[in-house]
């Protein structure tokens, strides 16, 4: 578990990520994955302090669980950015799910 966020570190984000990989393709059922980097995010550390960004980076998980599906996968791969998992979703799924990021995102 990532200290700082509670979600899912990368080391272990990449061990969930190959068995739900092997999960999809024994049931046939999809997978979709998002790789999210925090635009500017940078900028917020070097203006307002690392102290800032870590607030930054919570309340990005937050809104995250608060949009996603209870089965989503949220995993933090480093820094600002993250690597989000999908099971059993379609493109159409896809196309929701990006809508609803960008509309609780921005």
């Amino acid at each position: 578990i990532d200290s700082l966020t509670g979600c899912y570190n990368r080391r272990y984000g990449l061990e969930l990520l190959d068995r739900q990989i092997k999960l999809s393709h024994r049931s046939k059922s999809p997978i979709l994955l998002a790789f999210l980097d925090i635009d500017g995010f940078k900028a917020i550390n070097d203006t307002f302090g690392h102290e800032e960004g870590d607030k930054v980076l919570k309340e990005v998980v937050e809104l995250l669980k608060s949009t996603l599906r209870e089965i989503d996968i949220i995993c933090r791969m480093g820094g600002d950015e993250f690597l989000l998992i999908f099971p059993d979703s379609s493109l159409k799924e896809a196309s929701l799910i990006k809508e609803r990021l960008n509309k609780d995102l921005t």
